[in-house]
């Protein structure tokens, strides 16, 4: 619920910006400046991102999961169900818009602490062996939150008029999202703290001092080499799910009606193949898992750039939202790479940096090369895949993977339960 509510909210601030930037800036600026400006404000929540995750992060690391759980959906909804009752620029001026934007930056804020807990959440939950079948199920969330949204705006975009849209209309999608965010907070009331964090505490064998700085001073190789491999995710989510939908109309003139239809099958593919990737996942492993979808997904992209035609275009779609689903892969190493007390801080660092770096910069960079070279557009995603697979042998190599639910202290030699198991080791 989560997942789809994070990309729920992403989809209708990027949908409706063509109606907010009428309502939050003065009617007298160009329509392309209004929109810019909104964009600038969609895009400064990303700038919040990597401080709120590290900060909940902490939190979750040293007070518990499933506190941060239930705060980070909190935060999240609250300012989503506000924008949608917020006063417009004719009615407080100035204000509007900074308003909108105190919103969008406690949303990012909120947004970069809500995957990497649900991350940490479902790994110390569920059995190893079924770790990517929930990851899996994790990245269907997200898809949800695509589909919801952008069927959910088509439907209030046939049953009201521009002008009544413009009146009431476009706060309905963010009404909506923020009360299916409080309920979802509800309901993580009646969620159980994790084994693994429940016997951290009993053991007294959580973090000392602060877990950002422990994860800097033990885990620098760890996490440089997956703040290397979170740039995949950062670059292929826009790269591969948003952008050639953009190239089409934009460079390629195809009917919009045509592109739409053909993206709505690429999410109805990645529903399914989100699932399937988790299952393989737990069948071959995420090493070989990665290995393989990444190496057809580069292989998909530039057939995609060199055949697509109108009449092939809901194949292409196809394909490229079956091997989507290795963006959600890639939450295995990430988990498996930091011991439980600092999990959560190093996955929410590395997870917002790359997303904070090039979620938001993707589109605009792969704007530009489009006006040079369709094969530039292909290459960009497919070398932050290639990114991903020198990087993820390393990580597998150095873990093979990690004890997930071992709660030892690797990196606090001076605790002295870590002194009493190790003399308990050479005994």
């Amino acid at each position: 619920m989560g997942g789809m509510l994070e990309y729920y909210e992403f989809t209708i601030f990027i949908f409706l910006t063509p109606f907010t930037s009428q309502l939050f800036f003065p009617l007298s600026s160009p329509s392309w400046l209004r929109e810019l400006e909104t964009l600038t404000i969609f895009a400064a929540g990303y700038l919040t991102r990597p401080f709120g995750g590290i900060l909940l992060a902490s939190l979750g690391d040293k007070l518990g999961r499933k506190k941060m759980f239930a705060l980070s959906v909190l935060l999240m909804a609250s300012p989503t169900l506000a924008v949608g009752l917020l006063p417009v620029y004719a009615q407080i001026g100035i204000w509007a818009p900074a308003a909108l934007l105190a919103c969008r930056l406690l949303q990012g804020a909120a947004l970069g602490g809500e995957l990497p807990t649900a991350m940490v959440f479902v790994s110390e939950h569920v059995p190893k062996r079924r770790l990517g079948l929930a990851f899996g199920l994790l990245g269907t969330g997200v898809v949800l939150g695509f589909v919801l949204a952008s069927g959910l705006i088509a439907l209030l975009l046939n049953h009201y008029s521009k002008a009544a849209f413009l009146v009431s209309g476009w706060r309905i999608p963010f009404v909506l999202g923020g009360v299916f965010g409080l309920m979802s907070a509800f309901l993580r009331r009646y969620v159980a703290e994790t084994p693994v964090f429940r016997e951290m505490s009993a053991r007294k064998h959580l973090v000392k001092g602060t877990p950002l700085k422990q994860l800097i001073k033990h885990y620098r190789t760890e996490t440089v080499l997956c703040l290397l491999l979170s740039i995949a995710p950062g670059v292929i989510v826009p790269g591969v799910h948003l952008f050639p939908a953009i190239y089409l109309q934009t460079v390629r003139h195809y009917d919009p009606r045509v592109v739409n239809d053909a993206l709505f099958w690429l999410q109805v593919t990645m529903l399914v193949s989100g699932i399937a990737g988790g299952l393989v996942v737990d069948l071959i492993g995420w090493l070989k898992a990665i290995l393989i979808t990444f190496s057809l997904l580069v292989l998909t992209l530039f057939g995609f750039y060199a055949f697509v035609t109108p009449a092939t275009l809901d194949f292409w779609f196809c394909a490229l939202g079956l091997f989507l689903s290795v963006s959600i892969m890639l939450y295995n190493p990430l988990v498996s790479s930091f011991p439980a007390q600092i999990r959560l801080t190093g996955i929410a660092s590395v997870y917002n940096i790359g997303a904070a770096i090039f979620g938001g910069t993707t589109p605009v960079i792969m704007q530009v090369i489009s006006r040079y070279s369709k094969w530039g557009l292909a290459f960009y995603p497919s070398a932050a895949a290639l990114i991903a697979m020198v990087v993820t042998p390393i990580l597998w190599k150095m873990h093979k993977p990690i004890d997930l639910e071992a709660v030892d202290l690797p990196f606090d030699a001076s605790s002295p339960i870590q002194k009493k198991d190790r003399s308990e080791e050479v005994l």
